[in-house]
């Protein structure tokens, strides 16, 4: 690669690293009514319709930093929320993770 397009790349890293710190941040520790107001659910009526039939539902998705933000959005809707991390090497992230990941889940 040239150097401009080298420039190029590690500038669009570090914004899109950026972003996703700020994306983490509001989901683990921003007000949950404010991120409501801010992300919108397509196919919601879906989700409803599965749980009205008594169904259980498997939301899958690919892992985006805008999955940090999904859990305050679903904890209205759904009657019972959980989701699956892998663990880390570092305790102490492995304890912020849980922290503002569950704090919209379902307690055990």
């Amino acid at each position: 690669m040239a150097a401009k397009e080298i420039e190029a790349l590690v500038a669009a890293h570090f914004e899109a690293l950026g972003a996703s710190i700020v994306e983490m941040a509001m989901g683990w520790y921003g007000s949950e009514q404010t991120i409501r107001q801010r992300v919108r659910i397509q196919g919601e009526e879906h989700l409803r319709a599965a749980l009205d039939r008594g169904k259980g539902v498997i939301l899958f998705s690919a892992h985006f930093t805008s999955s940090e933000l999904i859990f305050p959005v679903l904890a209205p809707l759904c009657p019972r929320l959980s989701g699956m991390y892998k663990k880390q090497r570092n305790p102490l992230m492995n304890e912020v993770m849980n922290a503002g990941r569950g704090r919209s889940a379902t307690p055990r």
